[in-house]
């Protein structure tokens, strides 16, 4: 009986799970950005000496 300690690496499985997460960043990095720039004050204060 031959034991394994590691499975060997399915590369089409790792390249999915990196698609996925790299677009799930992507997608909410762009929600969380647009959500943030709506509350976004710009003040001038003009100041006369």
């Amino acid at each position: 009986m031959k034991l394994e300690k590691f499975k060997p690496k399915n590369p089409k499985k790792t390249g999915i799970i990196i698609f996925t997460v790299t677009c799930i960043l992507l997608i909410a990095g762009v929600f969380f950005y647009t959500s943030f720039a709506s509350f976004e004050v710009k003040q001038d204060f003009n100041i006369i000496n």
